[in-house]
């Protein structure tokens, strides 16, 4: 056996705590004015970034503060904010930009001895190298990632396995290749999950510390970890914080989150040259996201794994719509684990909501039922009625009483327009989509009991509009509605997996055997039992409301 036997020391190219420290100048946007001193800036997985800054040019502060004050400057500081704050290091230079503002002022009183020291917060701080390249990959430090595939060793594409930002690159082993011997020798160290993006390739690899920190997380002895590096070959996306149109950053993390069931994060982006060295780093200005587990959409440890999903998500358009990004976060909030059953329901209404607004069925138009000699007549009557209070409006003197008469005229127009319960949105969603559940849970309508959809129109009423849920009532158990929003959030993995493109079977968080199902394993024939456990001895529940469809909510009790 070669070389390859020994123990491998890692390639610490990374940095896990990032400090620059140097001369530093503050400058102002509204003046020619521009404050010098010494600042540092420190960064690292457990917090947001810290700029503080000493100033010691005093004699230039001195003649500011006697033509302002020098209270009087510490506040437009905080309040004007600056235009950008500088510091320069033996190996390149920080520039804090976009809102620079004072967030703290340790020390207001100052002298050249004991100079004022005043932190800062920016929207931007980019850092870049006296020695910056051509950049032609990039590299981010994961925060909380963890996944069964880091268990498992693999074989890589030589591009990958000999990259120089490879923490374990693959050896050269000695021996034939087909040898499981010499391909575990060579890939032993293969923690990475690597899979296509564009023409190129991303990677994404264990740290050494992996182990070590994954437990410490799990145990919660840390909130926050950074447990693995990830690495694009090519800049065809552009991964930049800063850039307000780049959508591939908040992307991945969102396909992260939901492959490893975990709320993942990056504190800054590194661009590289094409020998690893470092050319320009972003660094995010709002902390990564504390520890926290959920239910994640796939088994790892199985077929699909992350790569697939990954690949698969990033060549989809549909990942990068604010719809898609609201339902991702609400699915990911209503599978958290301890989360309350109120909390669950929220969140899980307010994606149904957002995919009905999307399928034309949050709301029914009750002049579409008429004749077209009708529904013109009902269209220019509401007309008339709504201009005719709105001049009165502009007539009344007290600014409550124009507001209260603006707000009927407008509600006017949405007169002929009803909005449909919660329940019958779900089960529209479903019959617009293609999912069989409604038509499963069919036969609970034609019992004595409440049905399924008005079951979730009052569960959601209950909580939006009379504070929380009503146990006492003997309504529903705890159980039963554990089990109704557990069968709505398998219902928004299978939409969101559909959206993404996949036919694969994902993981599902029906009790009492989560599993991994295929997308269309309900059909007319599955059984309630199999969809809602313990959707069985529910009573009539009175819901009182004076209009005929008694779970529909007012126009302006909708959800944002």
């Amino acid at each position: 056996m070669s070389d390859g036997s020994k123990e491998r020391e890692p390639n610490r190219w990374y940095e896990l705590s990032v400090r620059y420290a140097g001369p530093s100048t503050i400058t102002f946007g509204d003046s020619a004015i521009a404050v010098t001193g010494t600042a540092f800036f420190e960064h690292d997985a457990t917090g947001e970034p810290i700029l503080q800054f000493d100033l010691y040019d005093w004699e230039q502060a001195e003649g500011l503060f006697e033509a302002v004050g020098l209270y009087q400057w510490f506040e437009r500081v905080g309040h004007a904010g600056a235009k950008s704050v500088t510091i320069q290091d033996d190996r390149g230079t920080l520039v804090a930009s976009g809102r620079v503002r004072c967030a703290q002022c340790i020390q207001r009183l100052g002298s050249p001895d004991h100079p004022a020291t005043l932190r800062f917060e920016a929207s931007s701080y980019t850092y870049s190298t006296n020695t910056a390249s051509k950049e032609t990959c990039f590299a981010m430090p994961l925060v909380n990632l963890v996944l069964a595939s880091f268990g498992r060793w693999h074989e890589l594409p030589k591009v990958i396995g000999q990259h120089p930002l490879r923490i374990y690159p693959t050896p050269e082993v000695a021996g034939d290749p087909s040898n499981p011997e010499v391909r575990f020798e060579r890939d032993r160290k293969n923690r990475v999950i690597a899979f296509p993006l564009d023409d190129g390739f991303c990677y994404i690899e264990a740290l050494p510390e992996y182990k070590e920190v994954r437990e410490r997380l799990s145990s919660e002895t840390i909130s926050r970890g950074i447990t693995a590096m990830l690495v694009g070959g090519s800049l065809s996306r552009n991964p930049s914080i800063s850039d307000k149109e780049s959508s591939f950053r908040h992307d991945l993390l969102n396909l992260l989150d939901l492959a490893s069931g975990h709320h993942t994060g990056s504190p800054w982006i590194e661009y590289r040259d094409s020998n690893g060295l470092l050319s320009r780093r972003e660094h995010s200005p709002s902390i990564a996201p504390k520890w926290k587990s959920f239910h994640p959409v796939l088994d790892d440890d199985q077929k699909p794994d992350a790569a697939y999903f990954l690949s698969l998500g990033l060549s989809r358009t549909e990942i990068s719509s604010r719809s898609t990004r609201l339902l991702i976060s609400h699915m990911t909030d209503a599978g958290c684990a301890g989360l309350t059953l109120d909390d669950k329901i929220t969140n899980l209404a307010r994606a149904f909501e957002i995919l009905g607004r999307e399928c034309g069925c949050s709301s029914q138009v009750l002049r579409d039922s008429l004749t077209q000699e009708s529904r013109e007549f009902v269209a220019d009557e509401l007309r008339k009625c709504r201009t005719a209070i709105f001049r009165l409006s502009r007539k009344k003197g007290r600014q409550t009483d124009r507001a209260t008469l603006e707000r009927i005229a407008g509600r006017v127009d949405n007169a002929d327009r009803k909005e449909n319960a919660f329940g019958l949105i779900v089960a529209a969603v479903c019959e617009k989509l293609g999912l069989e559940d409604y038509t499963a849970l069919h036969a609970l309508d034609s019992s004595r009991q409440m049905s399924w959809s008005d079951f979730l129109s009052k569960i959601r009423g209950c909580v939006l509009h009379e504070g929380g849920l009503d146990f006492g009532s003997g309504d529903w158990t705890p159980t039963e509605v554990y089990d109704v929003c557990t069968h709505l959030l398998d219902l928004l993995i299978r939409v969101l997996m559909k959206r993404l493109g996949s036919q694969e079977p994902y993981f599902s968080p029906i009790r009492p055997f989560q599993q991994l199902r295929a997308l269309d394993w309900v059909t007319e024939q599955t059984q309630v039992t199999e969809l809602l456990p313990c959707f069985g001895g529910i009573k009539q529940a009175a819901i009182e409301d004076s209009d005929e469809d008694e779970s529909v909510l007012p126009p302006d009790a909708e959800l944002n």
